[in-house]
């Protein structure tokens, strides 16, 4: 569990396709964000529709803004398979009502958060932080990688809506001026990177991500448990994990330490529920003494 910083609630849309397919399946393309809950859906429909319904389901680059526009005004692709509606939520329901699009299933049945995060180590040391302005009055708390001595808000990748979001935010509540920075961290590999680096040096964080590694969601082996599946190094992204599994069509794979040794079961229901409720930092240290 992690402090949420502002409440901005994002419904998700699952399955947007476009009217008039075929009556048998043929090609269909599903647009794969480039964030892990959606890149693993994006995964899991390609499996269901080739595996189960004879399709030939194809993976395409997507982003929400980009792939919105192309599937409202082309057509295309025929599913996106997670949406964040704060940037497009009016001509979202423009193009519903008008039955350019329709809204198939929700990817998860309570929605999705987004907003800014802090460590919850933080948090517990400092329990008067309960709000943005709270974060913005303790910039020594959250060191910038260039210079320590300012604070550091780190944004979302170029091309995302909460980009934009929290560009805003960052002006909106005079960040710059109560000793803060926002970094541009460049993609979602970086954004991933700047929290596991708070995260190993117990370091403060404003950010909108979260650290998702294998070691932090993986069950530790028992002696009565045999390794399953492929297998994959406790550090791994679960992005990768996930990417791994899918493409070997398998829902087990068990997980090794540095040396190589199976230490752990990793099951892709773990990985989905993972990305709804991500582990608190006492679970990551447990998981982590579990794999050494």
């Amino acid at each position: 569990m992690k402090t949420l910083m502002t409440a901005v609630i994002a419904a998700m849309v699952m399955a947007l396709s476009g009217a008039g397919h075929a009556e048998t399946c043929g090609r269909v393309t599903i647009a794969n964000m480039n964030w892990q809950s959606a890149e693993v859906l994006a995964h899991i429909d390609q499996i269901i529709l080739n595996e189960g319904y004879g399709c030939d389901a194809e993976l395409v680059p997507g982003d929400t803004v980009p792939t919105f526009t192309s599937m409202n005004e082309k057509g295309e692709p025929d599913m996106a398979p997670e949406l964040w509606l704060n940037s497009i939520r009016e001509p979202l329901q423009t193009a519903l009502d008008e039955g350019r699009l329709v809204k198939a299933s929700p990817a998860l049945s309570d929605g999705g958060v987004e907003g800014w995060w802090i460590p919850k180590y933080v948090a517990d040391a400092h329990p008067d932080i309960t709000t943005i302005n709270d974060t913005l009055e303790h910039p020594e708390l959250f060191p910038a990688p260039e210079d320590e001595s300012m604070g550091a808000v780190h944004n979302c990748p170029a091309g995302w809506a909460c980009e934009i979001l929290t560009a805003n935010l960052f002006r909106g509540f005079d960040a710059e001026e109560k000793g803060f920075v926002l970094v541009d961290t460049g993609s979602a590999a970086g954004l991933d990177g700047s929290i596991a680096r708070a995260y190993e040096r117990e370091e403060g964080d404003v950010n909108r991500g979260r650290v998702i590694q294998v070691a932090t969601i993986m069950t530790p082996l028992t002696r009565r448990t045999r390794p399953e599946g492929p297998a994959i190094e406790a550090g791994a992204p679960l992005e990768d994990a996930a990417r791994m599994m899918t493409d070997d069509g398998c829902a087990v794979a068990h997980v090794v330490n540095e040396k190589g040794k199976p230490t752990g079961v990793l099951t892709l229901p773990n990985v989905i529920e993972a990305m709804v409720t991500p582990p608190t930092h006492e679970e990551t240290a447990e998981s982590r003494d579990a794999a050494e």
